[in-house]
């Protein structure tokens, strides 16, 4: 019988079934390897299909290479708009919400949602990892974080950026890659004509007290097809982001996710094979190659078959998390020998604490219009504080806001064998002084407005971060291009890079740019051979 399997079970081997000949027909086999199995052989193998493994897929291809992504998520294809694809955040009791929302859990995986039934185990859009000190929230899916996040584009103050990234690296370096991810997505703020409509109140009145307040408030460039905001508001699509739901993907269509962008670029080309629910579970050196063995799953996670796939250059981009549970957990296992000792160091949460103020003495609505795209500013506290846009259910006076403010210490990921997981281990103490910024923001704008901190009240005082980065940084477990330390033909792609901050800002775009600096080189140096 077939068993439902958490995510990366503990030491046990198991014994792997040959791929069928028709799901093989570009496919060659190599020898046994540590496992005892024969394994598909590939050129270039990706795990994970957001913003580092979809940059990598796209720019390989369009230098001749071809490559195989796993996905451990499902594909969330919307023929056409409205479609009942994502799970719907717009609910008015706490039933509304559905499974689609859960990667493999039962309870809703955000902070601040009303108490439901179980859900059923499923594999949607985002995941809850519990840790030590502070839980991280990841998405799962072709297009990783891009079907969850809010699309904003902002990257931090160049001082700020150089506080924190490796000396070798300057803000300015990285201009021609920020400006390319720019052209790509081609973003833009939010409309005056949608700002002034009643679903986007609670944006207008996030502006207007931030700057009594004295903030520099900004729209900012975000990554969404506003028509499709306004065919919304005109009634001519179902709504779902006008009522605020946006975080568990987004039926409209409105978002520019990667499966549309960088991957769906990457698969016209022909050159690169996406597989949706191919979930990753160990990766061994096998001599001159990487040997990854896989769990092919359904949509309810039982497990239709494990096999292996053998890879000349393996690009580890599974997001911050779970790259590091696939490199920690390989290194504890010593399925990987002489990995560097710095892997899992250098985590952090991205400064983030969420926080409510409730009575600021205007309706703010009971569904208020998303997407988060607005965002104020104290450069010197330092903090930033975006506006969430939530569907409350009922007219509360009430904002929330996501502080992002720079962690003064980091933390680590560690694997947990007996468990089979991996754990971010977080002190408090790392980002007092984000913490206290935040609640400075929270108290000057009810000092200068109205309305009263209601944090704690909405359950939203626990440690929580939808930004997790590091734990491979650059300059210490890679090199400056993601190149892992001692593993000739192992990469890392993706915000497992980043020091632990991406000060003021939201990570995507500056974990993006840096994967288009990164491939860059990689393509250019390591692919040479191949290409001359």
């Amino acid at each position: 019988m077939q068993q439902r399997r958490r995510l990366f079970l503990p030491l046990s081997r198991r014994t792997f079934v040959k791929l069928a000949a028709a799901s093989a027909a570009s496919a060659a086999f190599v020898g046994c390897g540590p496992s005892g199995a024969d394994a598909e052989e590939v050129d270039n193998l990706i795990i994970g299909s957001g913003f580092g493994g979809s940059i990598s897929a796209y720019r390989l291809a369009q230098a001749g290479h071809s490559s195989v992504v796993l996905e451990r998520g499902r594909r969330w294809t919307i023929e056409s708009p409205g479609d009942d694809v994502f799970s719907d955040m717009g609910f008015t009791t706490g039933d509304a919400y559905d499974y689609r929302c859960r990667w493999m859990g039962t309870q809703a995986p955000l902070p601040g949602l009303p108490p439901s039934r179980p859900l059923q185990q499923y594999a949607g859009v985002l995941e809850r990892i519990p840790g030590d000190g502070i839980d991280i929230v990841c998405a799962a899916g072709v297009g990783g974080g891009s079907l969850v996040y809010s699309g904003m584009m902002v990257r931090p103050r160049d001082d700020h950026f150089e506080s924190v990234f490796p000396s070798e690296l300057t803000a300015r370096s990285m201009d021609p890659y920020y400006e390319r991810v720019r052209d790509l997505v081609q973003p833009s703020a939010l409309p005056d004509d949608l700002l002034e409509l009643d679903p986007w109140i609670a944006s207008r009145t996030f502006i207007e007290q931030g700057m009594r307040a004295g903030y520099d408030v900004q729209r900012l460039l975000c990554g969404f097809d506003w028509e499709k905001a306004r065919a919304e508001a005109r009634g001519d699509l179902p709504p779902q982001l006008i009522r605020g739901s946006y975080i568990f993907g987004l039926n409209n269509g409105a978002k520019a996710t990667l499966d549309k962008l960088y991957l769906g670029m990457a698969e016209a080309t022909g050159l690169v094979d996406v597989r949706p629910l191919h979930w990753a579970q160990r990766i061994i050196r096998d001599g001159a190659r990487w040997r990854v063995e896989v769990d092919r799953i359904d949509e309810m996670g039982v497990v239709q078959e494990s096999f292996a796939i053998s890879a000349r250059r393996l690009f580890v981009c599974a997001g911050t998390a779970n790259t590091n549970a696939l490199l920690i957990r390989a290194r504890d296992e010593d399925t990987i020998a002489d990995l560097p000792e710095s892997l899992g160091e250098g985590f952090g949460n991205n400064g983030q604490h969420i926080r409510a103020r409730r009575g600021v003495g205007v309706d703010t609505g009971a569904f208020q219009a998303g997407p988060a795209c607005i965002m104020l500013f104290d450069q010197d506290a330092p903090i930033a504080m975006e506006n969430g846009p939530a569907p409350l259910g009922t007219e509360m006076q009430m904002l929330i806001g996501t502080g992002q403010g720079i962690p003064s210490g980091r933390g680590r990921f560690m694997w947990n064998a007996a468990e089979g997981r991996v754990v971010p281990v977080w002190d408090p103490a790392f980002d007092a002084e984000a913490r206290a910024n935040t609640d400075e923001v929270i108290r000057r704008l009810n000092e200068m407005n109205a309305g009263e901190d209601a944090t704690a009240r909405m359950n939203l005082d626990q440690s929580v971060t939808f930004h997790p980065l590091g734990g491979c940084v650059m300059g210490q477990t890679t090199d400056l291009y993601g190149r892992v330390s001692n593993q000739d033909g192992l990469y890392v792609v993706d915000g497992s890079l980043i020091p632990g901050v991406t000060p003021l800002s939201n990570p995507f775009w500056t974990v993006s740019a840096n994967a288009e600096r990164c491939i860059e080189r990689i393509i250019a140096e390591d692919y040479a051979e191949a290409t001359s």
